[in-house]
C-alpha cells in the first residue's frame, strides 16, 4: 500500500530511472563524430590561411567524381565561404585508381613547389581533360609537359620534367597517401571540415550545416 511518508523515496527512484534513460537514450542516439588531424601545414590550400574552417579534399584526377566535386561543389564553398574569408579548401593527393593517377599527383606537386599559384590552374586543367574510363593511361610524361607548356607559363619545363621523371616529390604524395589512411579515407573525393569526415560530399546542405556548425 502506498504511504505519504514514502513520497521522497519514490520521487527519488522516479528521478533516477528518468537519469538513467536519458543517459542511455543519449548515448543511442547521439551519433559520435571523430576528429582527425590532417596535416594541412604544407599543403595547397585556395582562400585566407587564417580562415577558421579548414575543408580538405583527398582527390585522384583520374576520378570521375572528382572532377564534378571541383566543377560543382567547390564554386559554390567558394562563392558562399571562401570569398567571404570564413573558409579555405586544401588539397590532398589520394592517387589509386590507376598507376598514372600517381604520375599526375607527383606533377601537381611538382608545380606546388614551383610556383604555389599556379596548382590551381593545374587541377582545373586535369579535370577538364579528363578521359573516360579509369583503364585509359592519359596522364603521360608527354602529355604533362605538353600541357604545362600551353597552359603553365613561368614554370621551369627542364626541372619539371625532371622532377617527375625521377619523382621527386614521391614522399610528399605518400604523406598524403598515408594521412587519408588513417583519417579512414578511402575513397575519392573524401571531405573533411575541420577533420571532421563529410558523409556525402555531394550534399551542400550537410555541407553548409557543418562549416555553419564549424
Amino acid at each position: 500500500m502506498f504511504k505519504k511518508e514514502n513520497l521522497p523515496a519514490v520521487l527519488l527512484i522516479a528521478i533516477g530511472i528518468a537519469c538513467v534513460s536519458l543517459i542511455i537514450f543519449g548515448s543511442i542516439t547521439r551519433e559520435t563524430v571523430e576528429e582527425f588531424d590532417l596535416a594541412t601545414e604544407n599543403d595547397p590550400f585556395l582562400g585566407k590561411e587564417e580562415a577558421p574552417v579548414e575543408i580538405v579534399n583527398f582527390s585522384d584526377f583520374k576520378c570521375p567524381w572528382c572532377k564534378k566535386w571541383e566543377q560543382e561543389v567547390l564554386p559554390q564553398i567558394q562563392s558562399d565561404y571562401i570569398n567571404e574569408g570564413e573558409a579555405k579548401v586544401v588539397f590532398k593527393h589520394l592517387p589509386f585508381l590507376a598507376e598514372d593517377s600517381m604520375t599526375g599527383a607527383l606533377a601537381g606537386e611538382a608545380i606546388y613547389q614551383q610556383k604555389p599559384d599556379l596548382f590551381w590552374k593545374y587541377i582545373e586543367l586535369m579535370f577538364k581533360n579528363q578521359k573516360n574510363g579509369h583503364n585509359e593511361k592519359w596522364i603521360t610524361h608527354d602529355f604533362l609537359m605538353d600541357l604545362a607548356k600551353k597552359e603553365l607559363p613561368g614554370l621551369d619545363y627542364e626541372l619539371l620534367s625532371k622532377d617527375i621523371a625521377e619523382q621527386t616529390y614521391l614522399d610528399e604524395v605518400d604523406a598524403d597517401k598515408r594521412v587519408a589512411i588513417n583519417s579512414n579515407a578511402t575513397s575519392t573525393p573524401a571531405i573533411f571540415i575541420n577533420g571532421k569526415r563529410i558523409k556525402d560530399a555531394f550534399d551542400y546542405d550537410e555541407i553548409q550545416k557543418a562549416i555553419e556548425a564549424e
